[in-house]
């Protein structure tokens, strides 16, 4: 085992969390699109929520 400080330690947990999500690995796969987002920044796009009572978009 290895030391590590708590900053350190934390960022190891979300590298441990987003290997086994599929968005974060659909963004790791696409070293291009990485890329342009480290490099020439980004937006946050809205994901549409169903209501499933109603089958409408809210």
């Amino acid at each position: 085992m290895i030391e590590l400080t708590r900053k350190q330690a934390e960022f190891v947990e979300i590298m441990r969390k987003s290997i086994l999500d599929p968005e974060i690995q659909e963004l790791t796969n696409n070293q291009n699109l990485l890329n342009a987002a480290l490099l020439l920044g980004y937006v946050v796009k809205e994901e549409a929520v169903h209501d499933l009572d109603s089958n409408s978009i809210i």
